[in-house]
């Protein structure tokens, strides 16, 4: 592992996947050590334990026969209880997430407790909303400071109801109907309605985050010509800045249209308006990858464009365009030193005679004035020592501490 233990769950789970790789999404679910065989029937099922079985013995792993059940219709998995019908939550779970303390006391605890009722969060409404304060502390422009509104997105996060009703397997067979909600001024409503016309005014299945929109186009009425839908849904197709630029040059002079096409008078005359992303895109491949065009640099790539077209990103596109181009990459000579092959560590002769040295800044003072700690570790048995020491601590000051107390 590159990274040490912390790289152990991802490399352990590209493990699993590769030891499985023929039966995942066929008959087998892998997440960790956490491994769940489904079936049809009975005979099938002890057919697919068996070849589950039988890859584990062929890859030299084990398993903790105590923590396995075999051949059963109920059963508990990463926090749902997966059962005929419905996969409902895991009450200890539930009950774990309503026993959290209001008031976390560091960065840690914000983010375990956000993983645990993020577990299910498609079965909490406005979720997002709720967490959003939690979330900002989290962010690096936010300081980390508790306040009043973090205490109140925790109780509402824990007194939220968790809609077990929407844990009803899905039937793909009846009718579905999404209804959502676009009456808010920067959201669009996160809330996706499934019903099965089975029930009278059906039930919810699944609640989806929330989108942010950049752009508004007109408003829209819910209505049942399918024309108008239809049309609706090509509106929206366009991306936000071609709605946003199309809003601010209504009424303006310098912008004219001609045969469905867009031109605005700049002082070298008029020029085509390229305001969709995938345009821009097509016209500077042709400037750019053109076998005309050679392959230019951003200055001369951009000279050649405003001769014809103009967008207010021009410059900007071009020369992230330019700058990710594999050709020019590969094309382009490399001017800095190679590197050196890599060599392993020397493997010392004996215990101490190669000490690693690290610092651990930020912490909080203790009762002797003690606000860092300094690590000593033998490279060759990996005994370390910790010994508090405080920030302002000199190079000097820093030998004094190894031979006291490490050597």
């Amino acid at each position: 592992m590159l990274f040490g233990l912390a790289g152990a769950p991802s490399t352990f789970q590209r493990l699993m996947q590769n030891v499985f790789i023929n039966e995942l999404d066929e008959y087998l679910i892998v997440y960790h050590d956490d491994e769940l065989i489904y079936s049809r029937t009975k005979d099938e099922h002890l057919n697919h334990l068996t070849k589950v079985l039988r890859r584990i013995r062929e890859h030299q792993l084990y398993v903790g026969i105590n923590k396995c059940e075999f051949v059963v219709q109920k059963v508990k998995y990463l926090g749902y209880i997966i059962q005929k019908g419905s996969i409902p939550p895991d009450l200890r779970k539930v009950e774990a997430l309503k026993n959290y303390p209001e008031k976390l006391g560091n960065v840690r605890q914000v983010r375990g407790f956000l993983g645990l009722v993020g577990s299910y969060l498609q079965l909490i409404k406005d979720f997002n909303k709720k967490a959003k304060p939690l979330h900002d502390l989290l962010s690096e422009k936010s300081a980390t400071i508790w306040r009043p509104k973090h205490s109140q997105a925790v109780t509402e996060l824990k007194d939220a109801r968790v809609n077990v009703a929407m844990t009803k397997i899905f039937n793909p067979d009846l009718p579905i109907v999404i209804n959502t909600d676009a009456s808010k001024p920067d959201y669009i409503e996160k809330v996706m309605t499934l019903r099965e016309t089975s029930q009278r005014r059906g039930r919810d299945l699944a609640y989806e985050r929330r989108t942010k929109l950049i752009g508004w186009g007109k408003g829209y009425d819910v209505c049942d010509d399918f024309r108008k839908r239809v049309t609706t849904c090509k509106a929206l197709g366009i991306d936000e800045n071609t709605w946003k630029y199309i809003s601010l040059i209504e009424g303006r002079k310098e912008y004219q249209w001609d045969e469905n096409l867009l031109w605005v008078k700049t002082r070298e005359g008029w020029k085509l308006c390229v305001l969709s992303k995938d345009k821009r895109r097509e016209v500077l491949h042709g400037f750019h990858d053109h076998p005309l065009a050679g392959h230019p640099g951003t200055k001369k790539t951009t000279q050649d464009v405003e001769k014809i077209f103009w967008s207010p990103t021009l410059k900007a596109d071009v020369e992230k365009y330019v700058k990710s181009c594999s050709a020019c990459a590969l094309g382009k000579a490399s001017y800095a030193k190679y590197g050196g092959l890599l060599n392993p560590l020397h493997v010392p002769n004996y215990p101490w005679e190669v000490i690693n040295v690290d610092l651990i800044m930020g912490l909080p003072k203790g009762k002797d004035g003690y606000d860092a700690i300094v690590t000593f570790v033998c490279q060759l048995t990996k005994m370390a020592h910790f010994i508090p020491v405080k920030q302002t601590i000199n190079a000097i000051e820093l030998g004094h501490v190894l031979v006291r107390e490490a050597i």
